[in-house]
């Protein structure tokens, strides 16, 4: 539990990845006083920018995509799904299993446009803080966000999201 200790005086995060973040923050903190200062004017930028309510609210709707790209990592593992329990169960109810996991894919999907989304709000902003220009910038801009348009692209003509939303398959498109 957190109650009463610093972590929980501290965390206002929207996110699960936030909250472990600051969570391993608190657990191990930064020892170069370079480091902790540049963490410091990243935080006040971000703290003074009159935009922070809408990236706020923007935030929010983030799924925790840490943890479902490791499921979806997990679940198209060769090497695991021969060796794993799941690839000799019978599954009675596979068509729900199977929908869990179509799902975790779309809601995947669908946290990576709104990281986009987040982004192009920070495009027009010069910031001080190096650390902070490096994750609210593209890789092509000298940031180290990538680009994803073109693998969201792919993704969204590919199949019909709200077919597989409802039956639980992937029916590829055309092409």
């Amino acid at each position: 539990e957190t109650e009463g200790t610093l972590l929980a005086r501290l965390d206002l995060c929207l996110t699960p990845m936030g909250k472990r973040t600051l969570r391993h923050w608190v657990v191990a903190p930064l020892l170069q006083p370079s480091s902790i200062r540049a963490r410091q004017v990243a935080i006040k930028e971000l703290m003074e920018l009159p935009e922070s309510g809408d990236i706020r609210t923007q935030i929010k709707k983030i799924p925790d995509l840490e943890r479902l790209i490791s499921k979806i990592h997990t679940v198209g593992d060769l090497k695991r799904n021969s060796s794993h329990p799941d690839s000799r169960a019978v599954m009675f109810e596979g068509n729900i299993y199977s929908k869990r996991k179509i799902m975790d894919l779309l809601t995947c999907l669908d946290g990576f446009k709104q990281s986009m989304e987040i982004i192009t709000l920070f495009q027009e902003k010069e910031f001080e803080s190096k650390m902070l220009r490096n994750i609210t910038h593209f890789e092509k801009e000298g940031g180290e966000f990538p680009d994803l348009t073109e693998i969201l692209g792919f993704f969204e003509n590919a199949f019909d999201h709200n077919s597989a939303k409802k039956e639980g398959k992937i029916v590829p498109s055309d092409g």
